[in-house]
């Protein structure tokens, strides 16, 4: 074994232990999405998103999204895991209270299927590659060399396009000591070593819960690759850890739905679709879920205008409404 090749075989069992070494993790995070330039004409400048986060060494997995957008409390966005199915809950204010407007049952949580990126909130995402754990990743991983972040050394690792039709090379920046991501670039394929990513993560701080060290707080930058110098940002999102706790115990009804009145269910893997008995409250209708931090960033001129005119509509149907319905994500 090289040098090198050693130095990267140090990382993985801080790399393991980082991500597997507890039973459970429960994660409150705070983002707020700055949109500018062209993204932000005709929408919305600025919004916010609180994801609530479980997950257990068992595989059962929760998250809980709620979008704001000034004092205006949009949809909310339920997504469970019981470790072999999944399922999407949609809801809407109705009275004060939330309805279930929607379910959908499927194999996968949430888009990680379609979009092959985790669906975990930051900073666990990026203990991810693609849908790869990344003391997995590593392996295979070439290592670019050293770098700084927020005053820690990191080595610097280059993971090629985690899929046959993915259009991204993902270099990481990995404390050495701490084994953290602490910077993720976003490279169009070939192009990781001419330094002009399309987008970027990067770590603001580390902090400790329970003993163990997250960063804490970050920000992800998009950058007009087409149009521009490839330096001028259009989307930025800061990423702040409200709370984080380790090992605790959680019964397994809390990883799977409780159906209300009236709700329309699709179950993909039973092969069938329903109505709950009963009738659900109504409310006014936003349109369909907004993506707001795509894994690809090639993707967000298209998928930031949605959001822009998606999020505009819900301001103008809560003035004539003051009722909410339909879903959000990030």
């Amino acid at each position: 074994m090289s040098p090198r090749q050693s130095r990267q075989a140090e990382l993985v069992p801080k790399l393991l232990k980082n991500a597997k070494s507890w039973s459970s993790i429960e994660l409150t995070v705070e983002n707020t999405t700055h949109q500018y330039g062209t993204l932000a004409k005709g929408g919305v400048p600025r919004f916010e998103m609180r994801l609530e986060y479980i997950e257990t060494d068992r595989g059962q997995r929760k998250l809980r999204e709620t979008q704001t957008l000034g004092e205006t409390e949009g949809p909310v966005t339920e997504v469970f895991s019981d470790g072999e199915r999944s399922a999407l809950v949609r809801y809407h204010p109705v009275d004060g209270k939330l309805v279930q407007e929607s379910i959908n049952v499927t194999r996968s949580f949430y888009s990680e299927v379609l979009t092959g990126y985790t669906d975990r909130p930051v900073p666990l995402r990026y203990d991810y590659v693609g849908l790869v754990p990344l003391h997995e990743a590593i392996v295979g991983a070439r290592f670019l060399g050293d770098s700084e972040v927020i005053g820690r050394t990191c080595g610097v690792f280059l993971f090629p396009k985690n899929r046959p039709n993915d259009t991204l090379d993902l270099v990481y920046h990995i404390d050495w000591d701490h084994g953290l991501p602490l910077r993720v670039e976003y490279h169009r394929t070939g192009r990781a070593e001419e330094g002009r990513p399309n987008a970027a993560w990067e770590a603001k701080a580390i902090e400790k819960y329970d003993g163990r060290p997250l960063v804490s707080s970050s920000k992800y930058a998009a950058f007009d690759t087409r149009n521009g110098d490839g330096r001028s940002v259009t989307l930025e999102i800061d990423h702040s850890i409200v709370s984080a706790r380790f090992d605790l115990a959680y019964p397994s009804t809390m990883f799977w739905y409780q159906a209300g009145p009236g709700v329309h269910v699709v179950d993909a893997p039973g092969g069938k679709t329903y109505d709950t008995p009963g009738v659900a409250p109504v409310a006014a209708k936003t349109g369909a879920p907004i993506v707001v931090e795509p894994p690809d960033p090639g993707r967000l001129p298209r998928i930031a205008t949605w959001v822009s005119l998606a999020l505009a509509a819900v301001i103008v149907i809560t003035l004539a409404a003051r009722r909410i319905r339909g879903g959000i994500r990030s």
